[in-house]
């Protein structure tokens, strides 16, 4: 039941981003162009980074739905990453609740579960390979793009 209501939770902040809120949006990406080439690399690449990003990204799914929002990823395939790749991120979060729960429960320490540290790293390390080769070979295209 969680998977639906966070992926419905999802879609208005992406279809804000692209209809009502794109302008202003889009003005405070032009003021920083690192940003700008951020944004551009995510359209680039599209549904990767946007997977990539739903199953271990930094930022909370609202910023992330307003980010790709901006983008050309389709509504349709963004719905359906969303569901996908959202469902590691909430077992983590499962996880780390349980584990909470034991921990103040029984006086125990926290489990660390290795193969969840070591793939949240793959994935971390995963997107920031692909943006910042994008990023890099938009440098290369337009040289007096200053950050």
């Amino acid at each position: 039941m969680i998977i639906p209501r966070a992926t419905l939770g999802c879609v208005p902040p992406s279809l804000l981003a692209r209809g009502a809120l794109r302008g202003w949006v889009e003005r405070q990406t032009s003021k920083r162009p690192l940003w700008r080439l951020v944004a551009q690399a995510i359209d680039d690449e599209g549904w990767r980074i946007a997977a990539l990003l739903r199953f271990w990204g930094p930022a909370p799914n609202c910023v992330q739905s307003y980010l790709f929002g901006l983008t050309n990823i389709g509504l349709l395939p963004y719905t359906v990453i969303t569901a996908l790749f959202t469902l590691p991120q909430l077992t983590f979060y499962l996880y780390l609740g349980k584990s909470g729960r034991a921990i103040l429960l029984e006086n125990s320490e926290l489990p660390v579960n290795r193969w969840l540290v070591g793939l949240a790293l793959v994935i971390a390390l995963a997107i920031a390979i692909l943006v910042s080769r994008r990023v890099k070979a938009l440098l290369m295209q337009a040289p007096d793009t200053r950050i």
